[in-house]
């Protein structure tokens, strides 16, 4: 039986066969009744994980999960129209969004300060461990969380494990945690379906049939196969191998798995990481960016340079009508990894700024800046919030809330006619988007 979901939070369902909990011989469980959970029948699985991206090119791809993307969001009913451009964004990405927390389902209460022992993050790509990383216990839906503090890095293959059994995590009471039977099925080093490549060449003297037969009767040999697929990709993705070459044995990895981020430039936006732009002088703001930009595409738009790829906007004076002090002039420059707005005039105390960036600015190979997850739903033509609920499965009701109020604001100038008419700008253009108020001690006159 294979399941389908179309919230982001169960995409792996369709991926996996339900996987009963019965007599498994040669397989770490008898005896711990906890673990670190791989459940697809409930879609307590961890989460990003690479198996809805493409294998060659990392580009996600959300119909392996069952999740039917329409081209053309502006056809559905208003309230899924967020979420609808929410999943095409990620379509469009060789990689998860580098914003993206992690998180894996657990059984039992756990102490993340005890637990950071037991974890292991790593970059697959460089055999480095990603630093950085806050670790918390979700106690309402039981999950151990991972938020990188300045986002995971561009290109990275993310890998993340578990320590459990006697030498590995443990649960508040000192419980003992062990790898759940589909985990123990994909860690193992060989093939689970005794090398067969069809379903009916599966053999009941394979050692792995009777782990499934129990629940999948006949179907046990194509659910044998379906997840020695799955196998095979977490070897190809070298899981195991580069958290051996960390120092964590398969045999004591409770659960472990991997996503790739995406390789183009990006303007990471979130407020409460510190990760916005900053107004640093009378006359200037700086944005800083993750990856590298060719400077060529990094230009200031003005009404006599239509064709500049960043926007600076005064809101306050656009909002009182004036146009002309609405759209201040300004040199861009970039310093390290920041770019800097100067100001011909100084800024005006009090005033709320808007800074949007194009996906025309680029990088040295024509890669253009994509979005973070925050500006693509600042900038959704759909509401994100219904009746006090989320319109949008990957985000919460509380930050539906906080971002409605943004992205509703932000509507009103994207909406307006005659600002359309002068940028020639969509919602599909912008690659960042942040509004900031001047204070007092900073602004000018």
């Amino acid at each position: 039986m294979i399941l389908k979901s179309k919230r982001l939070s169960l995409f792996l369902v369709a991926l996996f066969l339900v996987a009963g909990a019965g007599c498994m011989p040669d397989i770490q469980t008898d005896g711990v009744p906890q673990s670190l959970e791989f459940d697809p029948n409930t879609g307590r699985v961890p989460e990003p994980i690479f198996l809805v991206q493409d294998p060659a090119t990392g580009v996600i791809d959300l119909s392996l999960a069952g999740v039917d993307v329409p081209e053309d969001c502006s056809t559905l009913d208003p309230l899924m129209i967020a979420e609808c451009e929410f999943n095409q964004y990620l379509q469009s990405l060789n990689g998860f969004p580098t914003m993206t927390p992690a998180k894996t389902p657990l059984t039992m209460p756990v102490d993340p300060a005890a637990a950071v022992a037991f974890v292991k993050i790593l970059d697959a790509v460089t055999g480095k461990p990603i630093d950085d990383v806050a670790m918390g216990y979700d106690e309402a839906k039981g999950y151990l969380t991972f938020d990188p503090a300045k986002g995971w890095p561009l290109g990275a293959k993310v890998v993340i494990a578990v320590k459990g059994y006697d030498n590995g995590i443990k649960g508040i009471g000192g419980e003992e945690f062990a790898g759940s039977v589909v985990f123990n099925l994909l860690r193992r080093d060989e093939s689970l379906t005794c090398g067969a490549s069809k379903a009916d060449d599966v053999l009941p003297s394979c050692k792995f049939y009777a782990v499934l037969e129990g629940e999948s009767g006949a179907n046990t040999g194509a659910d044998l196969l379906l997840l020695e697929g799955i196998r095979q990709l977490y070897q190809a993705f070298n899981v195991f191998g580069t958290l051996e070459n960390a120092g964590l044995e398969r045999e004591q990895t409770a659960v472990a798995w991997a996503f790739s981020t995406h390789t183009a430039p990006v303007v990471e936006l979130d407020p409460t990481k510190g990760l916005a732009p900053t107004i640093s002088g009378p006359s200037e703001l700086r944005v800083a960016f993750k990856g590298t930009l060719d400077a060529d595409t990094v230009t200031p738009w003005s009404l006599a340079k239509t064709d500049g790829t960043i926007f600076l906007l005064d809101l306050t004076a656009l909002a009182a009508q004036d146009m002309v002090n609405g759209m201040p002039p300004f040199e861009l420059a970039i310093d390290g990894q920041e770019m800097v707005l100067t100001t011909k005039k100084p800024l005006v105390a009090g005033n709320m700024y808007g800074i949007l960036i194009t996906n025309k600015v680029a990088d040295d190979k024509g890669n253009g800046l994509v979005p973070s997850p925050v500006t693509v739903l600042l900038r959704a033509s759909g509401t994100l919030l219904n009746e006090g609920k989320s319109t949008v499965s990957s985000i919460s009701d509380e930050q539906a809330v906080e971002l409605e109020e943004g992205r509703a604001t932000l509507a009103v100038l994207l909406n307006d006619a005659l600002f359309a008419q002068l940028t020639k700008l969509t919602r599909a253009d912008l690659a960042f988007v942040y509004a900031l108020t001047v204070p007092a001690q900073e602004g000018g006159n």
